[in-house]
């Protein structure tokens, strides 16, 4: 009931306003890395940078649940697929009669060995029995460098189309390979009304097929941890979950396939 409270009076104003909750969306992998990865390739790319698509050619694709604080009213579902670095998302999240959905097509490419680029299009659709639709549309451009082979450096701008209550939204970061079984990514990220935070995520293989996941995010603040098991060939499980020091714990849950290709 507390955490209800606490929804009506601090989160429903931004859902039903400026903050589209759709405008930034991770998969359940992600959410255990505290949204880090804009160095990032392959089906977490979809949502983090659409540079990292180029790693991708075979065929890769995948889907979430997250719940958000315990409360199944803010549940979502995200799913996408990855082709030769084209790919869709998708997401969609409603309650009563409010319902967001977002769609998405994202492409990207290598141009030259160390160097991608790629680009997004994404709408964003809030509806609310008694108002008429909202439809906003996204673009979005991304980079990727690869200092090293154990280095690789991102950006990520989104600027959305004549929506001046959507903030500009920029990431700058890296993914580094500390050794073969831990890599760190580092993201700073400015939102245009709510400034600059910081997203860190830790993964740990200690055996091929589980990976282990920790992250910490400020604005707002919460520790992040998950996991990720693979069952066999190429598809694999994700668990993960955000702890929020005053709305309490997110939980998400995820299954993939990832193209080796």
């Amino acid at each position: 009931m507390f955490r209800l409270v606490l929804w009506a009076t601090l989160l429903l104003p931004a859902y039903l306003t400026a903050q589209n909750p759709l405008l930034s969306v991770t998969d359940a992998g992600t959410v255990g890395l505290a949204g880090a990865g804009v160095g990032t390739g392959g089906l977490s790319a979809l949502w983090l940078n659409p540079a990292g698509l180029a790693s991708g050619r075979g065929l890769s694709f995948g889907a979430s649940v997250i719940q958000p604080y315990g409360l199944s009213e803010l549940r979502l579902v995200t799913g996408g697929v990855l082709y030769r670095g084209f790919g869709l998302q998708l997401a969609a999240q409603g309650f009563g009669d409010y319902r967001a959905n977002r769609f998405g097509v994202v492409y990207g490419r290598s141009v030259s060995a160390n160097w991608r680029i790629g680009g997004a299009l994404v709408a964003l659709r809030q509806s609310v029995r008694g108002y008429p639709a909202q439809t906003r549309f996204l673009p979005a451009i991304g980079v990727q460098f690869s200092a090293t082979e154990r280095l690789v450096c991102g950006l990520q701008l989104t600027k959305p189309a004549a929506a001046g209550d959507l903030p500009f939204l920029g990431t700058v970061g890296l993914k580094y390979q500390l050794s073969e079984r831990v890599n760190l990514l580092v993201d700073e990220v400015y939102d245009g009304f709510r400034g600059l935070s910081t997203r860190l995520g830790l993964c740990y293989a200690p055996v091929r097929q589980v990976e282990l996941r920790l992250g910490f995010r400020t604005a707002p603040g919460q520790i992040t941890f998950g996991a990720t098991y693979l069952l066999g060939g190429e598809m694999m499980v994700a668990a993960a979950g955000a702890q929020h020091p005053l709305l309490g714990t997110t939980a998400g849950l995820g299954i993939r396939r990832e193209s080796t290709e």
